[in-house]
């Protein structure tokens, strides 16, 4: 009979973390650890059988990495895997993608682009659902491929799709973080799985934060509040109301455990 691998799965999503938690599993693994993107799917999303086949065809690999990943979560008989997901409140994660695109990386207008700006841009009706700050998670771990639920983005009523879906492929882990909770979820993960990997370090990395790290959660959407007109902001929650709720469900989740 096969053992089980152990292998680490870290899904890694736009502006949840996910540079630090690599930069904790490089320092843990080494070599040993990879990120992996390649795909040829449609909307340029990795399906799980996909990684599967790479995994076992690199049998040294102990953690790997993915921006592309999409649920359903792992399951193979030669496979036991540890997925690392990090959900992160959409107001506060849509104003770090507006400070990470425009005044870091530089990829989105220009440096006087100001967040209203950024905000009614991907709220026009082409862009709806099909950007990274609005209902970005849900729709991510929604399914394997936005064409397997079949889906009109112009119809926001679809958006419940998104939800029930993600949540379905999320409510039965063990463990699941909020970028806010980050250091506590780290530890937890450690506590719980170190046994599995004996080299894992866990070492807080909190790269590419482009806010103040001294501030509550409650002052950063206070102050991002007052620096929209309220049709703005009003714009912008009622466009991650889904979002909103499966922060909602990894809050309460993170406090039972």
């Amino acid at each position: 009979m096969n053992k089980k691998r152990n292998i680490i799965v870290h899904y890694h999503l736009f502006k949840n973390a996910g540079t630090s938690i690599d930069l904790m599993l490089e320092d843990s693994f080494g070599s040993d650890w990879i990120q992996y993107d390649e795909t040829t799917e449609k909307h340029g999303k990795m399906l799980p059988s996909r990684l599967i086949e790479y995994i076992l065809a690199n049998k040294n690999i102990k953690a790997i990495s993915s921006h592309r990943l999409v649920p359903p979560i792992i399951n193979h008989e030669y496979l036991n895997v540890f997925p690392i997901i990090l959900i992160r409140n959409p107001i506060d994660r849509a104003f770090s993608a507006y400070q990470f695109q425009v005044k870091v990386q530089k990829s989105f207008g220009t440096l006087e682009t100001t967040f209203e700006d950024y905000i009614k841009h991907f709220a026009k009706p082409n862009l709806l659902n099909k950007n990274s700050i609005m209902n970005y998670q849900s729709i991510h771990l929604s399914n394997s491929s936005y064409d397997l639920l079949n889906i009109d983005f112009e119809n926001k009523s679809n958006n419940l799709k998104f939800y029930e879906e993600a949540l379905k492929n999320i409510e039965s882990l063990e463990l699941i973080g909020l970028v806010d909770q980050y250091d506590s979820y780290i530890n937890k993960f450690g506590l719980k799985y170190s046994r599995f990997f004996p080299e894992l370090k866990i070492t807080t990395h909190h790269e590419n934060v482009t806010q103040d790290k001294n501030k509550t959660l409650e002052e950063k959407i206070l102050n991002i509040k007052n620096s929209l007109t309220q049709e703005t902001y009003n714009l912008l929650v009622s466009n991650n109301s889904e979002d909103q709720k499966l922060y909602n469900f990894v809050l309460n989740k993170s406090q039972l455990s």
